[in-house]
């Protein structure tokens, strides 16, 4: 069975049902990899009031190094899932895996930890 990916807005998943899908394919072999549910208006704009409720809440009011401890703890998981992102991005994207395991997956780590080594 094909996986449908759904929308995630204010902290669940969205159903699918009615939800427009459209195909995401391997840029390898064009294989289909999942069904995407499109965001509806309706869900987009959900999305930015939960956004602007967030930073008007709990998110907004943590003091920077709080938030930069929760940033640092996303760099800790992508390390943790360092092979998982690697396959995500490969299937995502088409790029080799030397590409994603030397250039794509680090840099994304570096984006949320502000130290500059691997």
């Amino acid at each position: 069975m094909t996986r449908i990916v759904t929308n995630f807005i204010d902290g669940s998943f969205r159903s699918a049902e009615g939800a427009r899908l459209f195909d995401k394919r391997s840029p390898v072999d064009g294989k289909l990899i999942a069904r995407i549910a499109e965001a509806s208006q309706a869900e987009v704009d959900q999305a930015v009031r939960a956004a602007r409720v967030a930073l008007s809440g709990e998110w907004g009011r943590l003091s920077v190094d709080q938030r930069s401890a929760m940033l640092h703890a996303v760099a800790d998981e992508i390390i943790r899932r360092f092979d998982d992102f690697v396959a995500a991005e490969m299937a995502d994207t088409g790029q080799p895996h030397h590409v994603m395991t030397h250039a794509f997956i680090p840099a994304a780590r570096r984006t949320s930890r502000s130290s500059p080594t691997w």
